[in-house]
């Protein structure tokens, strides 16, 4: 008998769908495409020299606790060194608040596994980062997004949102959130709404679950505190990665949240791989402790801060009037809008023709109606290339923005 093996999937697993942000990014592994399209960190500013030389000192010094396996919380002296990370931003935490885990995307399946049952309430950003949404409907939660401006999530609208639910049962198990650089617009939630943000999740009692990837990098203005300073019940959950400030190969990310959150997360750590590499955080423990990782945030801001310019010079000096874009202070996205009814996802087709790839923002957003919109990533391409890819982009946006308007069968435009 032929094997019908959707048959036995679960009915979670029958849920899952393929990321479209990984579908399009298929499209970039052409020749001679200049992508714009990744989330990827600058191979440039790896830090290989210090990843051989901290990795033949261990293997010298004790290969027997760097080949094992290790405990399921992390590496304790990883776990402090954290914790003096995230006291200079601000965080006020002990050892038994702390988990590291084999990447960000991990740690959100961790927090959704310990916390969300099928058909639970999920606020988001909207738009934000899909590609973390998809922990959430691996667990078929229910998700809601809360808009967004140039001062981060509107908490306002928020608080009018969980007023108008007559339930308890409706309101949200958390909200999910990236205060600092949000992906994909790059947009910071201001510290009145931050505060305000920790009020409405313990008027309304929901958790806070803060990604902190992107906080490090920033290029210009003063940093602002995680959410995460000023929760003083412990409902903030707040995940930290070194994937953008080190390298994204060692898949190494830590969460701090309260100790019985924590306790639960190991637990479900353990059904999932057992421990992070042993190897790898031992390699970040000491690089952390020879003053490698300092030296290589203040190195990569260097780098992008300058990538950053030339692609906001092109920008300026190609880009066809109407077509704007956020002012970029961190991060490694741009989020530019092109005046509608543009489409990228369609005018996507014409840019590979003319090899340069972007990421349409549609991709971000729950609902449709956001077609004009589209992500560059700045930190992946090199210098020359920013430029010449903005060029060829600027030329298909035109192309777009040239095309007949059509409204009910009138040719509107030219």
């Amino acid at each position: 008998m032929k094997l019908k093996a959707l048959n036995f999937f679960s009915e979670r697993c029958r849920w899952a769908r393929p990321s479209e942000i990984r579908e399009l990014l298929k499209l970039t592994y052409h020749p001679n495409v200049i992508s714009f399209m990744t989330g990827l960190p600058n191979q440039s500013t790896f830090p290989y020299k210090e990843t051989e030389e901290i990795a033949l000192e261990m293997l010298e010094e004790c290969p027997e606790i760097v080949l094992q396996y290790g405990t399921t919380e992390g590496v304790n002296a990883l776990r402090e060194e954290v914790l003096k990370i995230s006291k200079k931003d601000g965080i006020d935490a002990d050892v038994n608040m702390v988990i590291i885990t084999s990447g960000l995307q991990q740690s959100l399946d961790l927090i959704s596994k310990a916390f969300l049952n099928p058909h639970d309430k999920v606020l988001v950003e909207n738009p934000t980062y899909s590609a973390r949404l998809e922990a959430f409907h691996a667990f078929q939660a229910n998700i809601d997004g809360i808009p967004i401006d140039q001062g981060g999530l509107q908490v306002e609208f928020l608080e009018e949102y969980l007023k108008s639910i007559t339930s308890k049962k409706e309101l949200p198990k958390f909200i999910f959130v990236i205060p600092t650089f949000q992906n994909p617009t790059g947009v910071s939630m201001s510290e009145r709404r931050r505060k305000k943000l920790i009020d409405l999740a313990h008027e309304f009692n929901f958790l806070i679950v803060e990604d902190d990837t992107y906080s490090k990098l920033r290029y210009d203005g003063e940093p602002i505190k995680p959410i995460k300073a000023y929760d003083k019940e412990g409902r903030c959950i707040c995940i930290g990665s070194f994937s953008k400030i080190l390298a994204p190969g060692f898949r190494l990310s830590w969460t701090i949240a309260h100790p019985d959150v924590i306790k639960k997360l190991a637990i479900t750590k353990q059904s999932s791989d057992l421990c992070t590499s042993a190897f790898n955080q031992e390699i970040v423990l000491r690089m952390i402790r020879k003053g490698y990782l300092d030296k290589q945030i203040e190195h990569a801001r260097k780098v992008y801060k300058n990538k950053r310019d030339i692609l906001i010079k092109a920008m300026d000096q190609y880009f066809p009037e109407g077509v704007t874009w956020n002012r970029v202070m961190g991060s490694i996205f741009c989020w530019v809008s092109i005046p509608k009814p543009a489409n990228t996802l369609e005018m996507l087709q014409i840019a590979m023709r003319e090899k340069v790839a972007y990421m349409p923002g549609h991709v971000f957003y729950l609902q449709d109606g956001q077609e004009n919109t589209l992500r560059l990533n700045f930190t992946a391409p090199d210098n020359d290339e920013i430029v010449e890819g903005i060029q060829r982009l600027a030329r298909v946006i035109q192309k777009e923005m040239s095309k007949p308007i059509l409204r009910n069968d009138l040719i509107v435009g030219v």
